[in-house]
């Protein structure tokens, strides 16, 4: 491929166990609307590290980063909203829910990424119908929250979703981006999610 995406999954060892991941074989989600296109589009990828604690109970953690929606379909030009609304989001959305379906197998699960989708959007009003929890819609105000930005462009496009046995205790250190408070200001075009949970 012309292009192609990394994504990094950073693991306290003296903390939790290892117990498996995909690192040689990171899962391809990617759709290809046109697939005489196929190796000239980005790639993208699904991380998966499964986890034990101090009593061997699991926990998988999922990152990954969906493409921006193709303007390469007729409904892209159709709509006023577009981000987390493209044919091959929504697709690889799917793509995503069964990749995370096959290997969590009801263990307890931390899906999170760039999804280049907002909160209201059809990507993530399906990755909820999926029975996937957000802590950041019960902690943020919805759109007014932003996790991107380019120049005066505000936007919420990355998240964090988990099973139901994955109980939030807060956000605390998470901002706005843009926020000046941060220590990550200006770092990035993206701001990081933090959070903290218990099983």
């Amino acid at each position: 491929s012309i292009y192609t995406t990394g994504l990094a999954v950073i693991i306290n060892t003296a903390k939790l166990g290892v117990a498996g991941h995909n690192t040689e074989s990171p899962h391809h989600i990617t759709y290809h609307h046109v697939q005489a296109w196929r190796e000239r589009k980005q790639s993208r990828i699904c991380a998966h590290v499964k986890l034990s604690d101090r009593d061997g109970r699991p926990i998988h953690v999922f990152n990954t980063h969906l493409s921006l929606p193709t303007p390469f379909h007729r409904d892209f030009w159709r709509s006023k909203t577009r981000m987390g609304c493209g044919v091959n989001q929504v697709e690889e959305a799917r793509a995503l829910i069964e990749f995370v379906k096959g290997h969590a197998k009801g263990d307890p699960f931390v899906v999170c990424g760039d999804f280049n989708s907002p909160p209201d959007s059809p990507v993530c009003e399906l990755l909820q119908s999926a029975g996937w929890l957000s802590p950041e819609r019960r902690s943020k105000a919805g759109d007014r929250f932003s996790t991107a930005g380019f120049m005066r462009l505000r936007m919420h496009l990355d998240h964090i979703f988990a099973s139901d046995a994955v109980k939030w205790s807060d956000l605390e250190g998470t901002a706005s981006f843009g926020d000046k408070s941060s220590p990550f200001c200006g770092l990035s075009d993206h701001v990081p999610l933090i959070g903290r949970f218990r099983i």
